[in-house]
């Protein structure tokens, strides 16, 4: 008959297993300081024959030779794995030679061959490739629900490499994320990745870890509440509201400012209008008095002079007023800008008030339900232990009653013995109605 012999590798406890079948190598991935369980099986049993295991570097891992365990045979057996590997003897019987490596560290990474020499078929060897230092299932949950709506937090803890983190949908499509977050503790990388996810016909999503230098892929799904994306409609609601405010006031002190302009322009323009009325008076008076000095020329002279002096100082007066002008329309957009940051700083502010007030109701719903349970609570035991009184009172009163009766009873019967005819009935009949006087008042 011939003897087929199975061998296969998986991870024992926390882990997965990766076959690579297009070259026929099977990968057991575990993290580091977990228990891994390599699987080695034949169809005959195992019991009275040799079962060799050794690493890529054939060095000895566990050999168990016909009844003699791996823990008694350690002459050969390298350091690194004495003490810390065995197989399921009593399963041998049925084929089983499966190795167990406790406490795996990263350099117990490598090829590990199981090997069956005295078969009956001949001798029989499989490979198995153990990799240490993949990454648990990345831990997920929700970090804030916010305007955007709900942010997602993907955690990947003690890498012993940066892994490639990736949020996705439930259906495989990639999702637009913040960059990851990477720290390193004695050399173990921490990772986190945060996204902001919307509402989707299964609100499913899927945090997908690669660790491309070992070829270790795992992933996780969680799944978001409707209410939660309720909640985030809500705050959209409030923020239209709030826009619509802010719009509000913005219209209005557009208009005040429209106003002042106005008024402004108004004012400048009597100016101009009585400036130019003066310098027509003046060039009237001027007119005049060259007119009636003509044929003096000294005095011409002079009028020209005038006449060059006026039109400097014209000159000036409008320059002074394009500098006023110019400044004043400055000063106004500083106003302008300077009130829209105020309303702006404004409203931020009422947003966060109205946030913290909200979670303070939260936590004061929350005590006051505590409480109140505790309360009851207490009131319930309180009353158990008046009730279990009350009883024990009860039985003792009784008790006492009857132990008083008997008493008296015994007294009434030594009197009648003692006292002889008439005087013992007299001493009987006392007796009796001392007893029936005790009874009715224990009774009352």
């Amino acid at each position: 008959m011939r003897t087929l012999v199975f061998v296969f590798c998986s991870l024992g406890y926390f882990g997965a297993t990766q076959q690579d079948e297009t070259k026929g190598v099977s990968r057991t991935y575990v993290t580091e300081g977990e228990d891994a369980v390599l699987h080695c099986s034949s169809v005959e049993s195992l019991e009275n024959t040799v079962v060799d295991w050794k690493n890529q570097n054939k060095e000895e891992v566990c050999l168990y030779d016909r009844g003699r365990h791996c823990e008694d045979r350690r002459d050969n057996q390298d350091e690194q794995y004495k003490g810390r590997v065995s197989l399921f003897y009593d399963k041998l019987k049925n084929g089983n030679a499966s190795l167990i490596l406790n406490n795996t560290r990263i350099e117990d990474t490598g090829n590990y061959t199981c090997i069956f020499p005295l078969l009956s078929s001949g001798i029989q060897s499989s490979t198995i490739e153990l990799i240490v230092g993949a990454v648990q299932a990345p831990f997920l949950g929700i970090s804030d629900v916010t305007e955007a709506g709900v942010e997602l937090q993907c955690v990947v803890r003690g890498s012993s490499s940066k892994p490639s983190v990736e949020w996705q949908t439930c259906e495989g499509t990639s999702l637009n994320s913040e960059e990851p977050l990477v720290s390193e503790t004695r050399g173990r990388y921490d990772t986190t990745l945060l996204v902001t996810v919307t509402e989707t016909k299964t609100n499913c999503f899927r945090c997908v870890v690669k660790q491309e230098d070992i070829y270790h892929r795992i992933d996780d799904d969680i799944t978001v509440s409707e209410k939660l994306f309720e909640k985030k409609s809500s705050h959209d609601t409030q923020s239209s509201h709030s826009t619509v405010v802010l719009v509000s006031i913005t219209a209005v002190v557009i208009g005040v400012l429209l106003l002042l302009v106005l008024v402004l322009a108004l004012i400048f323009t009597r100016r101009r209008i009585r400036r130019n009325m003066e310098r027509n008076i003046q060039d009237m008076i001027l007119d005049i008095i060259s007119s009636n000095m003509t044929s003096d020329q000294n005095i011409g002279n002079g009028s020209t002079d005038t006449k060059n002096m006026r039109n400097d100082t014209v000159k000036t007066e409008e320059e002074t007023e394009k500098e006023t002008e110019k400044e004043t329309e400055e000063e106004t957009g500083r106003r302008q800008r300077r009130r829209q940051r105020k309303t702006e700083t404004e409203e931020k502010t009422e947003r966060r008030q109205r946030r913290r007030q909200q979670e303070r109701q939260r936590r004061t719903e929350e005590e006051t339900e505590e409480k109140t349970e505790k309360e009851t609570e207490g009131e319930r035991r309180q009353r158990r232990r008046q009730r279990r009184r009350q009883r024990r009172r009860q039985r003792r009163r009784q008790e006492e009653r009857e132990t008083e009766g008997d008493r008296e009873d015994r007294g009434g019967d030594r009197e009648g013995d003692r006292g002889g005819g008439r005087g013992g009935d007299r001493e009987g009949d006392r007796g009796g109605e001392a007893l029936v006087q005790s009874q009715l008042r224990f009774s009352f």
